[in-house]
């Protein structure tokens, strides 16, 4: 009989050796010794029968082979196809050579087995571009796809194939040598795993240390840690949001159907069965309901600042979205259970006060309790305007965000017009004298004299029948956007694009040498005016660059972007001195401003001024946080380092630009191979990273981004978080995700929840 039958402790889920496994496997960075573990439960099992006329897997390997390959379902399917014609194979090769045309361990077969079951030889058009990996934090596999969605069924093909290598993977870890196990063993095994994984909750996260009171940051930090570490056989796939402040998280976790769970199971009596409808469905449950309670594990054990959590576990197919259960768990009601002693899943919910309708342990729809948009779980006061905030910093904020006012962070000139547009829109009616009354009652005493000039505009449009009361978004954008900068910008661009470079410079011009001549934008001694992309500029603009004795308000987006569109059109006219002023001008506006610096550089290029455009280059390096605007700037580095026979550092800059630009491997390596042959002394030999590093500080080229972005940007990021500016903390958050391409932050931002609509 199979190895673990009679053990006692193996029939408990959470007492077997399993259990002590995975709580080891989340707590270090490295696996356990698993032959002493196997060893512990298992002193003299000598009916392990070991056949040394059997092929044997090596999953290590398969792994190599399946990361590596343009086509993993191929490397699959032959994996299955050869298997499955040595198992049939009576003739038992004699060679050396032969070891793969042996007979399969059932460790091999097992694999195979569950492999078929999944589909892996059926034409899916869906799976054709996939890459199979292993994931960085639980080292488990996982199956990535281009497709932004796919049919359920493929879905359900992927599930298989991912649990199918990481039951075979946690048996390598498992066992002496999972080749030397027999069907029983693994089936036994198989089942186990399911049955386990609460074993896992007490190391997913860690709590607070030093007594202080956690914010959002280290919370939904330790959740997607704690998510990211757990090494479950099926993806975990689940939103969540939290209000630290209240101390709540909450969850809705997409469940595993039961099409999905081994197709076979293991009977004391008869072995290896077939699983019913019905054996699925119980299975279902077992593990979604584990699952659940591993969540809410999650949870309480990423800080004590959380004591209240709630749940939901959903499904969805082709026909129906359900909640299948629903609860609100408190932290003493979580404290009072050992999850290492939980029998039945069901029963440890309801006595939660779970909703949850579970008949022969199949689980049937519930009524949601909860939604993750509540008001309890997002208080619509994290997405307040940040432009007509009169909230104050405190103090380790301030100091991480560069200012003691959260108006401080203002980025959009336009905030408080839209604020004020959106009242309009709201009492618009169809009569034009009702609506010039309500206008100008909203308008006329306003502080912002935009908003009053945007009336003024408003109401004569309305009165000469330029614009129609119906036409609600027209009177918006109007009041938003309208004006004569913002007219000619939009009318020079579609110039532009006609080649009519001429007029778009005279439209242009006209507008902005009214404004300059006033010195409308102009700084001085008291202001300056700046423009800003995003509130990751505005911040490293107050950490880096703001002297403090100045206030700094801000100028229209459209004064910047005619500046810079004036440039453009004079640059082509070849008017190069008028176009490097425009340049600089823009750049001066909107110092972090990638575009405006590459644009400058190019104006400098046009006129011979190689090393000052080189110089341009450094500055937009020294702050560049992106992966766009830091491969751009190497980029063009890369070509100005040519052009002043620097070669070495050309390379240099070739080959970091595209540690961020990937999807221009083509054209850079195709421009490196024209230089290599026009110039004998330019390499494309491959660079170490700190070769690159060692060629760019000699030539004192930043090496992006730098220490103090890098502090900033973490700082900034985590401070705009803890104070619930979630307009800040968004973009910091998706500049971090796609920087550091990682999936703890990427989980973060996911949890950030939308803007309410007000």
């Amino acid at each position: 009989m199979a190895h673990l039958e009679n053990d006692p402790e193996a029939k408990q889920p959470g007492r077997n050796r399993l259990g002590k496994l995975f709580s080891s496997l989340v707590d270090g960075d490295t696996l356990p010794d698993v032959v002493s573990l196997y060893a512990e439960k298992n002193e003299g099992a000598s009916h392990l029968l070991f056949n040394q006329k059997r092929s044997k897997l090596d999953i290590e390997d398969l792994s190599k082979k399946l990361a590596l390959a343009q086509h993993p379902l191929e490397v699959l399917q032959t994996f299955v196809r050869d298997a499955l014609t040595h198992a049939s194979d009576e003739t038992t090769p004699t060679s050396a050579d032969a070891a793969d045309a042996l007979k399969p361990s059932d460790y091999k077969l097992h694999l195979t087995k569950r492999l078929q079951e999944a589909g892996i030889n059926v034409a899916d058009a869906h799976l054709a571009k996939i890459r199979i990996i292993r994931l960085r934090t639980s080292g488990l596999f996982y199956i990535r796809t281009t497709a932004s969605s796919y049919p359920y069924l493929t879905r359900l093909r992927l599930l298989e194939i991912e649990s199918a290598l990481n039951i075979a993977l946690l048996a390598n870890h498992y066992f002496l040598d999972a080749n030397m196990v027999s069907k029983d063993d693994l089936l036994l095994f198989e089942r186990n795993v399911l049955r386990s994984i609460t074993s896992q909750a007490p190391a997913s996260a860690a709590r607070s240390q030093n007594g202080t009171r956690d914010g959002e940051w280290i919370v939904r930090k330790a959740i997607s840690l704690a998510i990211e570490n757990l090494r479950l056989p099926y993806r975990l796939e689940l939103d969540f949001r939290t209000n630290v402040h209240a101390g709540r998280a909450a969850f809705r976790i997409k469940l595993i159907p039961p099409e999905v769970f081994p197709k076979t199971h293991y009977q004391p009596k008869t072995g290896e069965m077939a699983s019913t409808e019905d054996v699925l469905k119980r299975a279902a449950t077992d593990y979604n309901t584990r699952l659940g309670i591993l969540v809410t594990a999650s949870a309480f054990n990423s800080s004590q600042t959380i004591r209240d959590v709630w749940i939901e576990g959903i499904t969805e197919d082709p026909v129906k979205h359900c909640c299948l259960y629903t609860a609100h768990i408190t932290r003493n009601q979580f404290e009072d259970v050992r999850l290492t002693d939980i029998s039945n899943p069901v029963e440890l919910l309801l006595s939660w006060g779970a909703s949850i309708n579970s008949q022969e342990n199949i689980l049937s729809p519930v009524k949601p309790s909860f939604s993750l948009e509540d008001e309890r779980f997002c208080p619509p006061s994290r997405y307040d305007t940040i432009e007509d905030s009169t909230k104050s910093l405190a103090s380790e904020a301030a100091r991480a965000l560069g200012t003691t006012q959260v108006s401080g962070l203002s980025i959009d000139e336009g905030e408080h017009r839209e604020v004020i547009a959106t009242e309009i829109l709201r009492n618009l009616s169809s009569s034009t004298e009702e609506n010039v009354r309500m206008i100008l009652s909203l308008t006329a005493q306003d502080k912002d004299s935009t908003v009053r000039t945007a009336g003024e505009r408003i109401v004569a449009r309305l009165i000469d029948g330029t614009l129609s009361e119906s036409d609600m978004e027209a009177v918006g954008a109007e009041f938003v956007n309208g004006g004569t900068l913002q007219a000619a910008v939009t009318q020079a661009r579609a110039l532009i694009a006609q080649k009519d470079f001429a007029d778009a410079e005279k439209c242009l011009l006209l507008a902005l040498n009214d404004i300059d001549a006033t010195l409308t934008y102009a700084d001085n001694e008291t202001t300056c005016w700046r423009v800003f992309t995003s509130y990751v500029d505005r911040v490293l603009y107050n950490r880096l660059l703001d002297t403090r004795t100045r206030t700094t308000k801000l100028a229209p987006t459209a004064y910047f972007d005619a500046h810079l569109l004036t440039s453009i059109a004079e640059l082509l006219q070849a008017k190069t001195s008028s176009a490097i002023a425009h340049a600089r001008r823009a750049a001066e506006v909107a110092p972090l401003s990638t575009s405006a610096r590459l644009h400058l550089a190019h104006c400098l290029e046009a006129t011979g001024q190689l090393e000052e455009a080189i110089e341009v280059l450094k500055t937009l390096l020294t702050y560049a946080h992106d992966p766009e605007g830091i491969g751009f700037g190497y980029y063009r580095m890369a070509f100005f380092q040519w052009r002043v026979h620097n070669y070495a550092t050309a390379s240099a800059c070739y080959q970091y630009a595209l540690r961020f630009l990937p999807g221009a491997m083509f054209l850079i390596s195709t421009e490196m191979r024209i230089l290599a042959i026009r110039e004998p002394h330019f390499s494309i030999e491959e660079l170490t990273d700190e070769q690159i590093r060692r060629t760019l500080a000699g030539t004192q080229i930043p090496i992006a981004p730098t220490p103090e972005v890098s502090e900033v940007f973490m700082e900034g990021t985590r401070a705009s978080l803890d104070a619930e500016l979630f307009s800040v903390a968004k973009s910091f958050m998706t500049n971090l995700g796609i920087m550091t391409k990682d999936d703890i932050y990427y989980d973060m931002l996911r949890s950030i929840e939308s803007e309410p609509d007000r």
